[in-house]
């Protein structure tokens, strides 16, 4: 009998701390949250766009589609977060995303400095400001059309393939984007055809 209130004392607990660090969907849209704490937790989907997130720390944390859009982000720490397809446009301030996953999110715009171990396979960095020494970072099948990189530097374990760029792409002098597998341009979605308008056949009258 003790051992069973024992067990559901200790899954009463689990489950407690479970929904203390999951978030999913949470809303903070437009709040001051300068140095919160939100290392690993679950906030996938969430929203913290035009949020104040000034020294704020999602180390390990799961951020998957997550809406950070017009968020202030200085010197916040994204260390091995998961922000897949997040939406981090017009967001300001120099963040860090050592070690995070940016696979597919929404840069377009912004400006970033790396360091290492960013994954930002398929992601899109349109015009965007990218600076920084890295090394270790994935940028397959990114879109780096009319992106600036002069003011980077490159390190070892730097991977390009597939990824675009275009005549208004500037990279640091040197770096050939042919030799390292970039693919110039990006073609343009075929267009669906559009639905034919067939004449239904008159419906025919008994005599």
């Amino acid at each position: 009998m003790m051992k069973n209130k024992i067990a559901i004392l200790s899954c009463s607990i689990w489950l407690c701390a479970a929904l203390v660090l999951r978030g999913d969907d949470e809303d903070k849209h437009d709040q001051d949250l300068p140095n919160a704490n939100f290392s690993q937790k679950s906030l996938n989907r969430a929203n913290f766009s035009d949020a104040i997130l000034d020294g704020a720390s999602f180390h390990k944390s799961s951020l998957k589609k997550a809406n950070f859009k017009g968020a202030s982000i200085k010197s916040t720490s994204f260390y091995e977060a998961d922000l897949t397809e997040a939406d981090l446009r017009e967001t300001e301030g120099q963040a860090s995303f050592n070690d995070a996953n940016l696979t597919k999110a929404n840069l377009e715009g912004v400006s970033l400095t790396l360091n290492t171990g960013t994954k930002l396979r398929g992601t899109n960095l349109k015009k965007s400001k990218i600076s920084g020494v890295f090394g270790n970072c994935d940028f397959s099948g990114a879109d780096l059309r009319g992106a600036n990189l002069r003011a980077a530097k490159f390190s070892n374990n730097l991977r390009w393939k597939g990824a675009f760029y275009d005549e208004d792409t500037s990279f640091p002098d040197g770096f050939d984007p042919v030799a390292n597998g970039m693919v110039l341009g990006k073609p343009e979605p075929p267009a669906k055809p559009e639905p034919k308008n067939e004449a239904k056949p008159e419906p025919k009258i008994k005599k």
